[in-house]
């Protein structure tokens, strides 16, 4: 799970590197927020979440760079 729990927090790193590029905190705080919650609730509603993680990161965020990428 260490790497499934990585990405619930790799939005929130997304979002202060926004932040300092300029966009409003609100807006990137809201955005990471959306994409962890898409994550989470497709971790949970799956029975196999060590296996789903990386569809439901592409799920959550279509860019985003997976460990094996």
């Amino acid at each position: 799970y260490s790497t499934a729990s990585h990405y619930a927090l790799h939005w929130l790193d997304e979002a202060l590197a926004d932040v300092l590029e300029g966009t409003r905190p609100v807006d990137a705080l809201a955005e990471a927020q959306a994409k962890a919650s898409v994550f989470v609730s497709c971790m949970s509603d799956n029975s196999d979440p060590r296996g789903a993680w990386p569809a439901c990161a592409r799920k959550a965020d279509p860019d985003v760079v997976l460990p094996s990428e």
